[in-house]
Formats: C-alpha cells, sequence, structure tokens
C-alpha cells in the first residue's frame, strides 16, 4: 500500500500541476481573443476606409504583383420594416425549443421528495478530489 501511496501523490501533484497549466491556459486565451478581436476591428475599419477612398477616387479595382483589390456589389437582401404586413405565404413555423433544467428536478427531489416521471437520478457515481 506504500507502493499506491506513493503512485496516488504523484498522480494528485500531476493533478494539480495540469489544473494550474489549464488556469494559465485560460488566461492566454482570453488574452488571444481580445488581439483577434482587435485584429478584426481594425480590419473591418481599413476595408470601410479602403471603400470609401477608392469610392472618392473612381477606381473599381487595382492589381499589383502582390495583392488584388476589387470592389464587389454584395448580393441582394432583405429587410423586413414590419412583420405584421409580410404575407403568410413568407413565413415559417420555428418550433419552440425547450430544455429539461435538471437543478430545479434536484432541488425538487430534496425539497419535496417527489418523484418526477421521465427521470433517474444516478447516486454511484465517485470522483476524486485533489487540493
Amino acid at each position: 500500500t506504500a507502493q499506491l501511496n506513493d503512485k496516488a501523490e504523484n498522480i494528485g501533484k500531476l493533478i494539480l500541476s495540469l489544473s494550474s497549466d489549464n488556469d494559465t491556459l485560460g488566461g492566454e486565451i482570453q488574452r488571444l481573443n481580445m488581439r483577434k478581436n482587435a485584429n478584426t476591428n481594425k480590419i473591418d475599419w481599413l476595408k470601410n476606409y479602403l471603400l470609401q477612398e477608392l469610392t472618392l477616387a473612381n477606381i473599381d479595382k487595382i492589381k499589383r504583383p502582390l495583392v488584388d483589390i476589387q470592389i464587389k456589389t454584395n448580393p441582394a437582401s432583405v429587410k423586413v420594416i414590419n412583420e405584421n404586413e409580410v404575407p403568410i405565404e413568407y413565413r415559417r413555423i420555428i418550433p419552440e425549443h425547450f430544455e429539461i433544467d435538471k437543478v430545479k428536478i434536484l432541488t425538487a427531489i430534496k425539497d419535496t421528495g417527489e418523484i418526477i416521471s421521465g427521470i433517474e437520478i444516478i447516486r454511484d457515481r465517485k470522483r476524486i478530489e485533489v487540493r
């Protein structure tokens, strides 16, 4: 059992180390997402700026050795101004969506002991906790 205790201790240390790595990675992911969003905003701004300048200069196309730039017209799209005026044949029914509130079910069972049809309570799961 001393061998098992040593092995368990080492695995526990590894779990703590990996958990710490995950915390660090979470922060890095957040930092990179912020950087990505900043780049996306800059790209959008530059595209709008270039579109404005080329439009003012009445230029539709620029061909250079490393880059081709072209002003294109977007495909037609629909903007709904008043939903109530749109004829019924241009509407579609989207079924209602619902999710089971598992926390509410567990709370009801704990509070009232009520048996709720369509569910099964799982009590035999086990987990390891490392601190």
